[in-house]
């Protein structure tokens, strides 16, 4: 949260760098892709399974390329392995809420604003970053209402009603609104935020709203909870919490008693204590403490490497500078491109080299030292012809070093990075892509990851490449919201690039955690582009829809897109061809099984109400709507019909008699095509018509 979930357990500051993004074995194999990124193309007639994890092939619509193998770039984009990574960076599930409960350190007036929020029901804290704001917040809901889940609100500050009309609010929930990224909030937006947190009492449960002093002023939180925290919790209290839960008390107490934990901590933000104790429960013996030789030995060999990379970086890089140069930028390079094999690298490494006008370290391909005597210097060595640190906070320490210390490179940098990405094969790319990501999280800068989309999605080549990390980075309390506004922007432009095709994809893998906000964003897009995006878009809108709890958000949104009286572009057209397809999927296969949605209707994961509005919507195509009631009216040949499933087919007769004598009609040319009498078809033919068939 903002990076500051201090006195967690959320981890190291490297535990979040490599781990949480992509997963090397899971990636689909390096290779060269085939295909531009064209929206032309023919349609594909195979589609997976609906309820896989990958979701519909119908986005090859677009060529978009292959990897070696012949699996297409949309189906890692959307597959079960993207989607976890996008769930687990979300600041909320219910073991991380457990962690900060447990490690939370209170700061000053805290409990005065735990008293006023039971009493208001509103809370707003306020805070600069790194000052504990969003754990403050966490720890509040979950202590006034244990055991109630904690729905964190990603409001849209572009939309006039900052996207929170539409939510529901539940008095089984309580809510937490994150404002820190956003770069303001004007009149309207601040109205709308009044108006949630006037439902929120209404159904008698909780709202804490994060921001920064800037932001919202004490002023204007008269009638709330008021929170204004201004230095960070200590970091010795930080490490003893987060020590105390990952191991046990005796073990916190005995490393807060020594000098030289204490020294090491002496002036350290709470993220570093956090790390401390990370490494300490890690190392920690079998057999635990062991003593007093046996402590002594488990903490200095803890502290013996719990340095810090920045000093060292700093001190290095004072000793590397004229003629030492060179290596400062294969520093970078290796950073940057690890992994990579060692011939991509140097290469690389001197074009960055010449875009700074440093001279190489080699005169002549033979010239000088061999290429591990200068990698022993950051250390990094050589395995397999791939270049790796030996000592992995290195790499981010480098990166680190560059971004904090030498901003003026940054945009060749990035610009670099665009060049060598090319020359990698995809799963590298990815890799890349990742590191970019968790630099911009470690500074809570959104940049990183805002200029890799531009640069990278201008061409179909890379785009697809960065689209895990951008979605990841769309649901992030650190970036999240400077993201999802970029995207917001790019989707509400006027013409059709690659990047909305970039932007429509990182919809698809963020909205399946956060379907409201991908949708106004696929909206936006669907207005503007032509009607051959319409594969790749109800692929896109089928792998939202597939997230548990998802499908009646996307049926919701889909049937307004069909009612919009403006007509904007092709949107109606995507939209009956999602609500046709999201009606007729099966588990089974295209045409061979039960609707999924059968199941959903039974279940009451989908009201009957919410599926008569989709006929409703879909009887703006009568051939449409002729197809989907027909592959319906098979499956109740075939399968048991649950009572939703008809109610909803009823429910979009009496909408409309128009309706029901197109249902009717249907019906009639199905049982003549059919050659068979079925008691369902029949019964619904009954009472719809009001007479016997």
């Amino acid at each position: 949260m903002e990076g500051e979930t201090h006195g967690s357990a959320s981890g190291d500051s490297g535990s979040r760098d490599e781990a949480s993004g992509s997963a090397q074995a899971g990636k689909p194999d390096a290779g060269t892709e085939e295909g531009g990124g064209s929206e032309g193309g023919r349609q594909s007639d195979r589609r997976t399974n609906a309820r896989s994890s990958v979701g519909s092939n119908r986005g090859q619509a677009v060529q978009a390329g292959l990897i070696q193998g012949g699996v297409a770039f949309h189906t890692y984009v959307r597959s079960e392995e993207t989607a976890e990574r996008v769930r687990n960076a979300l600041r909320m599930d219910e073991q991380k809420v457990e962690t900060i409960v447990e490690t939370f350190v209170e700061c000053r007036d805290y409990k005065r604003f735990e008293e006023e929020l039971r009493r208001s029901s509103i809370g707003i804290i306020v805070g600069e970053q790194g000052t504990g704001r969003g754990t403050a917040g966490i720890n509040a809901l979950a202590a006034l209402r244990p055991g109630s889940p904690i729905q964190e609100e990603m409001p849209d500050l572009d939309e006039r009603d900052a996207g929170l009309s539409g939510v529901e609010v539940e008095k089984e929930h309580t809510y937490l609104i994150d404002l820190t990224h956003a770069p303001e909030i004007g009149p309207t937006q601040r109205t709308a935020l009044r108006s949630f947190a006037g439902r929120v009492r209404e159904a008698e449960t909780l709202l804490v709203v994060i921001a920064t002093p800037k932001q919202w002023t004490e002023e204007f939180g008269e009638a709330y909870a008021w929170l204004e925290i201004e230095e960070p919790p200590r970091p010795l209290e930080v490490f003893f919490r987060s020590m105390r839960h990952r191991t046990c008390e005796e073990d916190a107490r005995r490393w807060c008693d020594d000098e030289g934990v204490r020294a090491a901590l002496r002036g350290a933000d709470p993220g570093r204590a956090t790390q401390l104790a990370g490494m300490a429960a890690r190392g920690r013996p079998d057999t635990g403490g062991g003593g007093e030789d046996g402590y002594r030995q488990w903490i200095d060999s803890v502290i013996g490497s719990f340095t810090d990379p920045a000093k060292e970086l700093r001190k290095w890089f004072a000793e590397h500078d004229y003629e030492k140069e060179f290596q400062r930028v294969l520093l970078e390079a290796v950073a940057l491109l690890e992994g990579a094999r060692c011939p991509v690298v140097l290469k690389q490494a001197h074009e960055l080299a010449q875009r700074w006008k440093v001279p190489s370290a080699w005169r002549t391909p033979i010239s000088g030292s061999g290429l591990s005597e200068l990698l022993q210097d950051f250390p990094a060595t050589v395995v397999d012809d791939r270049i790796r640190f030996t000592r992995q906070e290195i790499r981010d320490g480098a990166l680190d070093h560059l971004w904090r210390e030498h901003p003026h490179a940054r945009a060749d940098l990035l610009s670099w990075s665009e060049s060598a990405a090319a020359e990698l094969p995809w799963a590298e790319r990815g890799d890349l892509a990742d590191r970019w990501l968790r630099l911009g999280l470690r500074h809570s800068d959104p940049s990183p990851v805002t200029e890799l989309m531009r640069s990278w999605g201008r061409t179909a080549d890379l785009s697809w490449a960065a689209v895990p990390a951008i979605a990841e980075a769309a649901v992030t309390a650190e970036i999240g919201g400077v993201v999802r506004a970029e995207l917001y922007r790019v989707a509400a432009g006027g013409r059709t690039h690659q990047l909305d095709r970039m932007v429509a994809e990182v919809c698809g893998v963020y909205g399946r955690v956060r379907p409201r906000s991908a949708m106004v964003r696929l909206r936006l897009i669907a207005a503007k582009v032509p009607h051959q995006w319409a594969g790749s878009l109800v692929g896109i809108l089928e792998s939202i829809a597939d997230e548990p709890g998802n499908v009646e958000s996307v049926l919701d949104e889909l049937t307004t897109w069909v009612a919009d009286a403006s007509r904007h572009g092709h949107r109606g057209y995507f939209a009956v061809q999602g609500l046709a397809h999201l009606l007729t999927r099966s588990a089974q296969g295209p045409e061979d099984g039960e609707p999924v949605i059968f199941t959903e209707l039974a279940e009451s994961r989908v009201s009957a109400d919410t599926v008569a509005n989709c006929w409703q919507a879909l009887m703006e195509d009568n051939a449409q709507a002729s197809k989907t009631l027909w592959m319906w009216l098979n499956a109740f040949a075939s399968w048991p019909v649950p009572e939703p499933v008809k109610e909803s087919l009823r429910a979009a007769a009496h909408g409309s008699p128009g309706n029901a004598e197109a249902i009717l009609r249907v019906i009639k040319r199905w049982r003549l095509a059919c050659g068979r009498r079925v008691a369902e078809v029949d019964r619904l033919y009954e009472e719809i018509s009001g007479r016997e068939s």
